[in-house]
């Protein structure tokens, strides 16, 4: 039986993030809210979408949500339902 593998998001997740966009065909730049607001963002963007977020690995999860999701990435209100439920318990 094999090890898990346990890894929490910290600064050392930002450069294996970042490479896997780039081989997953993004094109990673910085650009300012589209907003008008100044707060900068991460975008990461290919042929069919356009990703932006704070960091390379809130990047990287928007990427996996796309792939599993795609253009139905919203939650249905039963996942909303059970993520509230989840985020209301303590630990």
């Amino acid at each position: 039986m094999s090890e898990k593998i346990a890894i929490t998001s910290a600064g050392n997740t930002a450069a294996p993030a970042f490479a896997l966009l780039k081989q997953l065909g993004f094109e990673v730049s910085h650009v300012r809210d589209p907003q008008g607001r100044c707060t900068e963002w991460l975008q990461a963007e290919r042929d069919t979408c356009v990703l932006r977020a704070e960091d390379p690995l809130a990047l990287l999860g928007l990427a996996k949500l796309v792939e599993c999701k795609g253009a139905e990435w919203r939650s249905s209100q039963q996942e909303i339902d059970e993520y509230l439920d989840f985020a209301s318990e303590s630990v």
